[in-house]
């Protein structure tokens, strides 16, 4: 290892140690400070007669390591007087005739404290003017005398860490307004500060200087906003302008190299302030002090070559970089008026600007779009790679062809007249065509962000291809970003270019009229493009979200956060509670309201090496994600785990299903919030937060679940009630009597062709009118299960006790005069007589196992038994029936080998295929061979997993329903989506069947509001919604 090499590892260690013992208070106090404090030995004059301070000389750099003489808290030696500061006038050429050929400061307005190397007119072809403009005084300089300066920072790496720690340490201290989109930005003052801090020997003017050195060499950039920097790309020593470091750089992917004016000089004799020695390149010397920092030829970078750290090409020639005053003869100049002058100038100004912003526009489509659009092996597939370049540039071409036609135009005013006497009419004509194409560019500048630097991460060719891009000298050292936003920081300045002209035109001036509606028609374009910025700003937001979201093994979910219609509502940390009990400050959980589920995580830092330096959070799923629909929100304290009672707590409002109580009694000034996650993966997450912060979630989940069914139009189902008032679980206070719990119903039509409905309860039959309001109880039987009418024959049978009776329903519903109860069919006699007939021939047949369900079908009967469903063929019997799904068949393995043994429940037949409905999923069979039907490639054969743990299934198409007892979900028959949740506690079917494509579906569940009272419904299917179906979840 070299000497040089040891020296900067040394001194690596000791510039971190010494800025950790830093006093950060002090430091702050001295970002408050307007002046540089006067550093005498830095260009001091040595008096006549006076020797100069002691020198440490040997064949190596002196280095000591007491804090008073540590580079980064230099303090020169003080025993000997000093003059005060001086600095010569430089005699160095090219850096002044690059600067001096921009404009764009002729037409930004300027403040005392803006403070750039060339940012006041020249008043001499010497430098010393250019450095006058950053901050030195140059009217007592004499000589060129430089001194004694902390060579530990010609060392570029060390320099830059110095400069990123001490950048770092303002995001604590400070807040600038771009610091949400840009978290490490930082002025050109507070650069300058820091830079001056560091090299106390160095004057402002050259750390300025230095700056342009460590923004060529990539370890900072102007932000968007920026525009004269980017376009002059210098730094200007201003708190106007702003920079940001290289996004997640850490310190040991700082630049490298060597800044050998900084170093001391290799002749033994030769010392700081004498002006040199013999040898052509001593640091001591002036001109070589500065040309090291003109053209950094001995620098490498060790993230890019060094051809990114010389400056961009002279453009001196150009007679549209040149202030108007300086083009136009003086005879014109003096016959114009100030504000005349000002005006041409402004003018000038958004011509010039112009077309910089075309040449951009220029080299983005020509060195990246059109690159990447011929070259195939950057994006292999040829429809990812059209996709992209369209997601990415969208209508850049267009935005070209914009821009040349005016710019053209433009520059036709300019050869037409060297005074231009109006320019509204013709920005007019072009401002017209404006609107569309920066609409559709601007907008979606962020989400073109987002998918370049995905691109970048995923593909190394891209990235490699960006990186060569950028080290063309058409890029002009500026990132690939920069070209990017270009169009949005353009819209930007329109109103501010137009604006210019307008303050320097008379009112009573034709070009008045004409620019008072451009800049109307422009600031109505950018107000336009914002606004819908925003939209895809949030969407990036959620898809850089979706990023950070990991699962544990085994449990990943698609969350479809990458759908272009998703919404994030609210978002915030939870505290856990734990029986009543707060648990530690680390437990808390960071909890997403999206407009389709609630998402609870706990924030993990990232420690892959890429984010050391910069650790970025990562959001582990803690809970099973929550459909919105599945979603409630209790407020009460308590909320049991294991009650049904929750259940109808939570709908005590129908549509919302919230509980709002008194929390005065809640401790620490926090009150209970609760998530109840109706289903089989849900359950009862409790929380406690502020007032505010609970009223803010549950405001929040109301608003999403409202626009959720704006967005989705009408339910799939409506529940229609038909009797809530009538079926007590109690009896009432006024009388003993109870109905009992509703079992089962069937809707009849009387002989007068009356609606009614036979409700069966564990205390008898009862009838209601659908017409009328009363209920009237016809039959006294314990423990009804089952009904069923034989209308043909007005007979209504009843399952009772497991006992089949069978009753003359015309008599049950027009009782005799005489009150007594009608007589059932087939009541026994007082003598007993045998006779036998035969109608049918009975013929039997055997399962194996016992049945819950028979469904006929148009040949053949269905058998659904415990072991899976059995199709028995009545003509043929001897032959048995066939088992679905067949158990030794491999493709029916994930029905076979469940963990947890289910259960069949309903089989039907859609189209020429098979529905098999068990108790935790679905799916389909061929209706000829039984195999499986597979979805598609890559896809689960399941149909859909029930959400809950369903007792009944029933089908109406194109839905499959399912009953749960706290919910209803409703699934579409093609593709499995939940489209529809109906919630309730205890709810039952009661009554289904499907008779000439009429399906009847009823059932009971406690009442919202009334826990004591069951409610009869039925579904009614809304025929709009049959055909147009949008999933929630």
């Amino acid at each position: 290892m070299s000497n040089a090499q040891k020296d900067e590892d040394t001194y690596i260690l000791d510039a971190g140690l010494t800025e950790l013992m830093r006093d950060v208070d002090t430091y702050i106090a001295e970002l408050s400070q307007e002046n540089t404090p006067t550093r005498a030995y830095s260009l001091q004059q040595p008096q006549r007669g006076t020797p100069h301070p002691t020198t440490y000389r040997s064949h190596t750099i002196h280095r000591t390591h007491n804090v008073e003489h540590h580079p980064s808290s230099y303090q020169p030696p003080g025993t000997q007087s000093a003059s005060p500061a001086t600095l010569v006038e430089p005699s160095f050429q090219g850096y002044g005739q690059y600067n001096h050929s921009d404009y764009v400061n002729t037409y930004l307005a300027r403040t005392p404290r803006e403070k750039t190397i060339d940012d006041t007119p020249s008043r001499s072809s010497s430098t010393s003017s250019h450095i006058n403009h950053a901050g030195a005084d140059t009217r007592h300089l004499t000589s060129p005398l430089i001194t004694q300066i902390p060579s530990a920072y010609a060392y570029l790496s060390v320099l830059s860490r110095a400069f990123l720690r001490r950048i770092r340490a303002l995001e604590n201290v400070r807040d600038l307004f771009c610091a949400n989109e840009y978290p490490e930005s930082f002025t050109g003052q507070e650069a300058i500060k820091m830079l001056t801090d560091l090299l106390e020997s160095i004057p402002e003017a050259y750390c300025v200087l230095i700056a342009n050195t460590l923004m060529g060499a990539r370890l900072f950039e102007p932000v968007h906003y920026s525009q004269k920097s980017i376009i002059r790309g210098i730094v200007f020593n201003s708190p106007d302008e702003y920079y940001t470091l290289q996004e997640d750089m850490a310190e040991n992917e700082v630049p490298t190299g060597i800044l050998a004016s900084l170093l001391e000089c290799y002749s033994y004799t030769c010392v700081p302030g004498q002006g040199g020695c013999y040898s052509p390149r001593c640091p001591n010397k002036f001109e070589v002090f500065v040309s090291d920092f003109n053209v950094v030829d001995t620098t490498i970078s060790s993230r890019r070559p060094s051809e990114q750290l010389l400056p961009p090409p002279s453009n001196s020639s150009s007679n549209s970089q040149l202030a108007w005053v300086q083009r136009v003869p003086k005879e014109l100049l003096s016959s114009l008026s100030k504000r005349e002058i000002a005006r041409q100038e402004a003018i000038n100004e958004l011509i010039y600007s112009e077309q910089v912003y075309k040449n951009d526009l220029d080299t983005l489509v020509e060195t990246i779009v059109n690159p990447l659009l011929a070259k195939s092996n950057i994006i292999p597939s040829a429809k990812k790679r059209e996709e992209f370049i369209k997601e990415a540039f969208g209508n850049c071409k267009e935005l070209v062809e914009v821009s040349c036609a005016l710019l053209k135009d433009l520059i036709g005013l300019q050869r037409e007249s060297e005074f231009v006497p109006m320019v509204g009419d013709t920005l007019i004509q072009h401002m017209a065509y404006f609107e569309n194409p920066f609409s559709q560019y601007c907008p979606r500048v962020s989400l073109a962000e987002y998918l370049v630097k995905e691109e970048q991460r995923n593909n190394p060719d891209f990235e490699r291809f960006i990186v060569q891009v950028e080290k063309t000298k058409r890029m002009r050292r500026l990132p690939f970003r920069h070209f990017l936003l270009n169009p949005v920081t353009r819209m930007q300045r329109y109103p501010l270019l137009v604006e210019a002209i307008l303050k320097k035109t008379d009112r009573d001036h034709p070009d008045h009229t004409y620019l008072t509606r451009c800049l109307d028609m422009v600031k109505k374009v950018a107000s336009q493009s914002d606004t819908l910025a925003e939209v895809f700003k949030k969407r990036v937001q959620i898809l850089e979200m979706n990023d950070r979201i990991t699962f544990k093994q085994g449990e990943f979910q698609n969350l479809q956060l990458t759908d272009p219609h998703r919404r994030l509502y609210y978002q915030g940390d939870l505290k856990r509670r734990s029986n009543g009990i707060e648990v530690t400050e680390k437990s808390d959980i960071r909890t997403f309201l999206f407009d389709h589920l609630l998402l609870m995580t706990k924030v993990r830092k990232s420690t892959n090496n890429a984010a050391v330096a910069h650790p970025i959070e990562v959001y582990r799923v803690w809970k099973n994600p929550i459909p919105l629909q599945m979603l409630h929100v209790v407020t009460n304290d308590t909320v049991s785990h294991h009650s049904s009672s929750t259940a109808r707590s939570l709908l005590s409002n129908t549509t919302t299903g919230y509980l709002h109580v008194s929390s005065l009694s809640f401790p620490y000034g926090l009150v209970p919030l609760t998530f109840y996650h109706l289903g089989k993966r849900g359950g009862v997450y409790s929380f406690s937060c502020l007032l505010e912060e609970r009223q803010k979630w549950v405001g929040a989940i109301e608003e999403a679940k409202t626009l959720m069914k704006k967005r989705s139009g009408e339910d799939v189902y409506e529940v229609i009630t038909l009797d809530d008032t009538s079926f007590r679980t109690v009896a009432a206070a006024s009388s003993s009597t109870k109905q009992g719990k509703v079992n089962c119903t069937v809707p009849f039509y009387t002989i007068n062709n009356e609606a009614h409905i036979a409700v069966g309860t564990d205390t008898g039959v009862h009838f209601k009118s659908l017409h009328r309001l009363s209920t009237r109880k016809v039959l006294s039987c314990e423990n009804v299960t089952q009904l069923a009418v034989l209308e043909k024959y007005h007979i209504l049978l009843v399952l009772a006790d497991k006992t089949l009776k069978a009753y003359p329903l015309d008599l049950l519903v027009s009782p005799a005069s005489n009150g007594k109860a009608p007589v059932r069919l087939g009541q026994e006699l007082e003598e007993e007589y045998d006779e036998y007939f035969h109608l049918f021939r009975a013929s039997e047949f055997y399962v194996g196992a016992e049945a819950s369900n028979v469904h006929f079908l148009k040949t053949k009967m269905l058998i659904v038994c415990e072991r899976g469903f059995e199709i028995i063929d009545p003509e043929n019997l001897s032959v048995g029936g066939r088992d679905i799904p067949d158990k030794g068949d491999p493709q029916f393995n994930f029905v076979h080998r469940q963990a947890e043994s289910i259960k069949p429940l309903a089989m039907y037949r859609v189209h020429d295929k098979f529905l098999l409905c068990y108790d935790k999923f679905c799916f389909y069979v061929n209706n000829r061979n039984g195999s499986l039907v597979y979805r598609g490639p890559q896809k689960l054969p399941l149909l859909c997993e029930w959400e809950g743990n369903p007792e009944n299934i029933v089908f109406q198409y194109p839905y499959i329903i399912a009953f749960d007892p706290q919910f209803i979900e409703i699934h579409h028959i093609d593709t499995g989506d939940l489209v529809q949740i109906i919630p309730g506690d205890q709810i039952r079917l009661t009554y289904f069947q499907t008779l000439n494509d009429i399906t009847v579906i009823q059932g009971c569940m406690t009442h919202t509001q009334r826990p004591e009272i069951q409610s009869i419904f039925y579904l009614k299917l809304n025929p709009q919604r049959s055909n147009n179906v949008r999933k929630f979840i």
